[in-house]
């Protein structure tokens, strides 16, 4: 699973749309603000069965809590040779790291 910190505008510079919920805001990266986190769909479906009620609660990624504020969109992928299974902001953080791609 790899995971990308996001800030509150990729997804309107990427013309992403959420299946369900919202995508990032800018709010969402100041200081203080509630860790959130947007699922890729297929890592929805995969992991979470596609469960829709999980908008708006928290998850546990790499040890940290998280709450989901939305799911893209089927088709949306990021320029990238890798594919990502969620967005996230802040960063996560283990031992430190700024960001965790497990």
């Amino acid at each position: 699973m790899q995971g990308i910190r996001a800030t509150g505008n990729l997804f309107d510079v990427m013309g992403a749309h959420a299946r369900i919920g919202r995508l990032l805001q800018a709010g969402d990266e100041r200081p203080g603000a509630e860790p959130v986190v947007v699922l890729a769909e297929p890592f929805w479906i995969r992991r979470f069965g596609g469960d829709r009620a999980l908008s708006a609660r928290p998850i546990r990624l790499n040890s940290e809590e998280y709450t989901v504020v939305g799911v893209l969109a089927a088709g949306f992928v990021m320029p990238s040779a890798t594919s990502s299974s969620f967005f996230h902001s802040p960063p996560i953080r283990i031992r430190g790291a700024g960001l965790a791609i497990p």
